[in-house]
């Protein structure tokens, strides 16, 4: 539903050549059970269903400038755009050098979560099974957790529940993304980029935790 929506529409009509891939049957791809293609699409929190969807923004030549997993708002989805838009300017900037170029790419992704509002950090909180499968099953070598010596964001989520040691979406994506300097689509490790929070969700159990159908 974000794409259809404004301040996203008018990007896709007119900065962006739009296209897509079913993932259907990767190995990473959620298991979420069906969602009926009549059914209205719902509301989330940024990030949810990480296994179930991606958007990729690319350069022209296909080399990835951000990616997004799961489901983003309207709004901050919007705010990525224009931050990808930067990045083709550092790409095909020719004064640069390649290992600059992956410096200030690495450098630009990670300053963009303390240029975040605080409406987008507060839509980006991990949903609570998620938090609790990285807990179970990582809790050691999680990248989602924020633990002594990690990056302390400029903003963390109002919400109370949400006030825990778990990094927001938001700046587990761009640290993500800091360690994939300007990688063609054709290499980019989407598997691993993806994996935080359970890969199989079943609202039947997990109703009252979140959810993240897409």
């Amino acid at each position: 539903m974000s794409l259809s929506h404004d301040p996203v529409l008018p990007l896709l009509r007119t900065k962006l050549v739009c296209g897509f891939r079913d993932i259907a049957g990767e190995t990473y791809a959620g298991r979420s059970g069906l969602h009926a293609s009549a059914n209205p699409a719902a509301r989330t929190t940024n990030g949810a269903g990480p296994h179930n969807l991606q958007v990729f923004l690319l350069a022209p030549d296909g080399t990835v400038l951000h990616c997004l997993p799961g489901y983003w708002d309207p709004q901050d989805l919007a705010f990525e755009i224009a931050f990808a838009e930067q990045l083709w300017g550092v790409w095909r900037d020719s004064s640069l050098t390649r290992a600059q170029k992956d410096e200030r790419f690495r450098a630009l992704h990670v300053a963009h979560v303390d240029a975040h509002p605080q409406e987008m950090v507060d839509r980006s909180p991990m949903q609570s099974f998620d938090k609790k499968y990285e807990t179970k099953k990582r809790p050691e070598t999680s990248d989602c957790i924020l633990r002594e010596g990690s990056r302390q964001p400029r903003l963390r989520p109002r919400g109370k529940r949400q006030q825990d040691e778990f990094k927001t979406t938001d700046q587990i994506a761009h640290e993500r993304m800091a360690a994939r300097p300007f990688v063609p689509y054709a290499k980019f490790d989407t598997a691993r980029f993806v994996d935080y929070g359970r890969p199989l969700y079943d609202k039947r159990k997990l109703d009252g935790c979140g959810d993240h159908k897409h």
